[in-house]
């Protein structure tokens, strides 16, 4: 099941993860804050691609910039609540996901789009969450496509350019108080660490895998990671 957050801050131009959208069946979407605005421009450019059903809305919604939107939707369930919280509306989204994951007996895919740029508290409000027990599992920012690494897991990053760059950072260590994650194509193989944050910076697919066009592989063997690429 793919559970779809669009939240506020900066999105990137719907055009730019076209190849994910057009790939992709979403099962439920959330709409937070002004995230309602990001919606309404994605719904609008996958219209005839891959259609996007709106299922809930919530927040403080005093960032919407298209007012119009919040009567247009007005029949879509809701759950507004006040500016002055503890939570961020896009913590309460991805509670809000979980939610609905609990219903359903199909592996669970969470996608964030959004919560870029802007105040920088609310960046590493994000950032932390993918250390607490209702994180995305997938994050499309303004720049760049983030991906929890969880221990025992592995990804490939497929059909990348020598330009292109990959950074890691340890979110969580592992039993023995370390980190480790185990690549095949980079260009520099990153060490074990006993500390948290950002491990590969600006790392990149070597040429014998890219000339061969294999992919990319990371697998957490212990702790677990974001992938940006």
């Amino acid at each position: 099941m793919n559970i779809l957050i669009f939240t506020g801050g900066e999105a990137a131009a719907p055009k730019k993860f076209s190849d994910f959208f057009s790939q992709r069946k979403f099962h439920y979407i959330i709409a937070a804050d002004s995230g309602l605005d990001t919606f309404e421009a994605y719904s609008f450019f996958y219209k005839k691609i891959n259609p996007l059903k709106l299922n809930f809305i919530l927040g403080d919604m005093d960032s919407v910039k298209n007012r119009k939107l919040i009567k247009k939707y007005k029949d879509v369930p809701h759950e507004f609540c006040s500016h002055d919280k503890d939570f961020s509306d896009t913590e309460l989204a991805l509670m809000k996901a979980h939610e609905v994951t609990k219903k359903s007996t199909e592996e669970n895919i969470i996608i964030l789009v959004g919560a870029g740029g802007g105040r920088i508290d609310h960046l590493l409000g994000v950032w932390e969450t993918f250390s607490k027990d209702f994180s995305a599992d997938i994050w499309l920012s303004n720049e760049q496509k983030i991906t929890k690494l969880s221990e025992g897991k592995s990804i490939e990053l497929c059909d990348l350019k020598l330009e292109e760059r990959i950074s890691i950072s340890c979110i969580k260590l592992g039993s023995e108080g370390k980190g480790l994650v185990l690549t095949e194509g980079l260009e520099w193989t990153p060490a074990e660490t006993e500390k948290t944050g950002l491990i590969s910076l600006s790392n990149r697919i070597n040429r014998n895998h890219l000339e061969k066009n294999l992919p990319v592989k990371l697998t957490a063997s212990k702790g677990d990671f974001l992938i940006y690429s």
